[in-house]
């Protein structure tokens, strides 16, 4: 064979042909894969004809009118303004994969006041992925209230003591602010202050423990003189000697119930 002819062999041109069908495959294959991947809306009608049990509830929620695209309340479009388009979710007999789950980005595309909260310094690490929304939060209406605190899992406690448990009583002595929620005193999504309460440490004692009526010179906290005493300053008229900088829970060790005092010391 001489050298011209060496590139026009059968062996050259079947090498050719086989490079040419793999090029031809793979192409097929990376514009199938884009083809797939392309999903188109079904409705929330078909979602809701198999997802019987969040059907049963989910019409008379308030995410069962949300349409994103378009920003206006269109029932039609609800499940997939959250979850994604769902063609290809259906067309697989539900295969996950083809459907967005339970991502805290999907809440907090509406929820932005939230997203701000989850940005200060102390929060609960939704962000960091830690804690999910609907670790707290049922977003189809099965356990929804006529509350102020509507979607919160179980009730308005029951969704914080499921993680804390360890505050969660009974106490002998119970403290009056866990009657009316968790809430009272922490700001649940995040706040400035350390360990997200509402306020600052004292400040926060001192919106329910703090009568401006009553409280004189005695400087009556929760019927009872706070201050500097005769015996340790020279002055004063408290029954408990307080001492510069600190705070309520430096004495009052258990803020939400005791077994031992009724003072909640400890």
């Amino acid at each position: 064979m001489t050298k011209s002819n060496q590139g026009t062999g059968p062996g050259i041109k079947f090498v050719g042909f086989t490079a040419m069908l793999a090029a031809t495959l793979l192409l097929s294959f990376v514009n199938g894969v884009k083809a797939a991947g392309e999903a188109t809306a079904v409705g929330s009608d078909t979602c809701l004809s198999c997802h019987a049990s969040v059907e049963r509830h989910f019409k008379n929620d308030i995410h069962a009118t949300v349409d994103l695209k378009k920003d206006e309340t269109i029932p039609e479009n609800a499940c997939e303004s959250c979850h994604g388009l769902g063609s290809l979710h259906a067309e697989s007999s539900g295969k996950r994969k083809f459907i967005a789950r339970e991502n805290p980005s999907n809440c907090l595309n509406c929820h932005t006041d939230v997203l701000a909260k989850l940005k200060l310094q102390h929060h609960h690490p939704v962000l960091e992925g830690r804690v999910g929304c609907s670790d707290c939060h049922t977003m189809h209406g099965k356990d929804s209230r006529t509350t102020t605190i509507d979607e919160l899992k179980g009730g308005q406690d029951t969704a914080c003591l499921k993680c804390h448990k360890e505050v969660k009583g009974p106490y002998v002595f119970e403290h009056d602010a866990m009657r009316e929620g968790c809430t009272a005193c922490h700001a649940p999504h995040g706040s400035v202050q350390d360990k997200m309460l509402v306020g600052g440490q004292t400040t926060t004692c001192l919106r329910c423990h703090y009568d401006l009526t009553t409280n004189g010179d005695g400087n009556l906290s929760g019927g009872v003189a706070h201050g500097s005493t005769l015996s340790t300053t020279g002055t004063g008229t408290g029954n408990y000697d307080i001492g510069r900088g600190e705070e309520c829970v430096d004495h009052h060790r258990a803020p939400h119930g005791s077994n031992i005092w009724r003072t909640f010391n400890r």
